[in-house]
């Protein structure tokens, strides 16, 4: 959606209305001042998706501006960190068709956006990115999976405050849910983890850093996600041994249409070969087109372990997902 067309701003504008196109104005420093020029053409009002991502010089101020658009469906306010979470809240109310939210790495952001979000907007959102807002605690999360159970992606990155109380929630009230981000969560437990294999519909599932993370654990979700699952990523998660490595290949050979994808296990350190070779007797062998084993010791150095993936996962083109 952040497709840009060239012109002058009010031939711009006139495209994007028509359209119920984006207004992009990704990182540009002159967003403040476009934004302003927007609210004056009545055409631009209409537009659907709004993306002000790194536009770092926004303030609240504009935040009130934004309030104008009122067909607005798909907001990106990632990384605009001057502003805060009351200014959003207080904003939603005027969006009733938002379905899309993003506010990465704004550390002002807090449970009053979640309240405001489950007030407002409840079912109609299905995206919501919070990585990085680390005031974000569990009682703002669980009021969202109660109010929000049409979510489809939520990125809950580095949300450190975040605990098995809002996670387990999430699973129980948003079956929707295909994508999860769960990447370098510290407090996240194995229970909550245990509670993912609810998410039937799970395509994208980011463990980064979950040393929480059993073998025990690794299966049981498999088991429950394996038929929809197309991406895992399971780096870091150092507790994993050959062991979930074979009870993830075990879910696989058992479902009906498996479609793994992207797969990263890099950092184990205690996966080896023979799990390996498990996975590769699976309908993964030829599924997989992106396979992360970098870290792992048992299978050599760079060249070995390339080679090892090319004679036993062929359709593999990306070694390297966890950077």
């Amino acid at each position: 959606y952040q497709r840009r067309v060239h012109g002058t701003l009010s031939e711009c504008l006139f495209f994007f209305a028509m359209s119920g196109e984006c207004l992009d104005f990704h990182g540009l420093e002159s967003a403040r001042e476009r934004l302003q020029a927007c609210v004056c053409d009545h055409r631009a009002l209409s537009v659907w998706t709004i993306n002000l991502e790194f536009c770092c010089n926004l303030q609240n101020s504009d935040v009130v501006l934004l309030q104008k658009f009122g067909s607005l469906r798909e907001l990106n306010l990632n990384a605009c960190q001057q502003i805060t979470g009351t200014a959003i809240a207080n904003a939603l109310v005027h969006w009733p068709a938002l379905t899309s939210l993003q506010l990465y790495w704004n550390l002002n952001i807090g449970d009053e956006v979640m309240h405001a979000l489950a007030q407002n907007v409840g079912l109609r959102l299905t995206f919501l990115n919070v990585s990085g807002c680390k005031r974000i605690t569990d009682s703002g999360l669980a009021t969202v999976a109660k109010a929000c159970t049409n979510l489809v992606h939520l990125d809950v990155t580095r949300c450190d405050s975040l605990t098995e109380t809002g996670l387990t929630t999430v699973a129980q009230c948003c079956p929707k849910v295909q994508t999860l981000l769960l990447y370098a969560n510290s407090r996240v437990t194995e229970s909550a983890l245990f509670a993912c294999f609810r998410l039937k519909d799970l395509k994208v599932l980011d463990l980064t850093g979950a040393h929480c993370l059993t073998d025990t654990a690794l299966t049981n979700i498999a088991n429950g996600v394996c038929e929809s699952l197309q991406e895992l990523i399971l780096s870091w998660c150092i507790q994993l041994t050959n062991v979930g490595v074979s009870g993830l290949a075990s879910a696989l050979a058992a479902a009906a249409k498996p479609d793994l994808r992207r797969l990263s296990l890099h950092g184990l350190s205690c996966v080896s070969a023979a799990s390996l070779l498990q996975l590769a007797a699976t309908p993964c062998r030829g599924t997989l087109v992106a396979l992360d084993v970098q870290g792992c010791p048992a299978l050599g150095d760079g060249p070995a372990r390339a080679a090892f993936v090319r004679e036993h996962f062929p359709a593999v083109t990306c070694f390297l997902i966890h950077t």
